[in-house]
């Protein structure tokens, strides 16, 4: 017979894990919807909730490729995709874009997670402007 499962502990570096500006704006928003108000959250990341839709001609390439893709990609996202914004970038006037140093990722909170850890170090501190 197995023993009930234990608590994992705690981790400190959670302790310093906060929700701070989105989960202000998600408590206002409670707080208009209880007093009867009708919002539109924009800040949930999901433009497919509001209507926003891919193009058609973005919708039938992606239907196209289906049967050609793997499951997984590159770790840095697609090479082509990558190519195509290091060009972009280029065009516009940054000589040394190329797309070995593109980082495509699910959305901009692992991207900016990922660029913090890369750049800093425990116990630095970052100061981030309020909207």
């Amino acid at each position: 017979m197995s023993s009930p499962a234990k608590p994992l502990p705690t981790r400190e570096r959670l302790s310093e894990v906060r929700y701070e500006i989105r989960g202000e704006l998600a408590r206002r928003a409670r707080e208009l919807e209880a007093q009867g108000r009708r919002l539109i959250k924009l800040n949930i990341g999901n433009p497919g909730n509001f209507g926003f839709r891919a193009p058609e001609h973005l919708q039938r390439a992606i239907a196209d490729d289906m049967g050609r893709t793997d499951p997984y990609t590159h770790q840095q996202g697609l090479p082509v995709a990558r190519e195509a914004i290091a060009e972009a970038y280029a065009r516009r006037g940054a000589p040394d874009a190329h797309a070995d140093r593109v980082f495509l990722g699910n959305g901009v909170s692992e991207l900016i997670d990922l660029s913090l850890r890369a750049l800093l170090n425990p116990g630095d501190e970052v100061l981030v402007p309020s909207p």
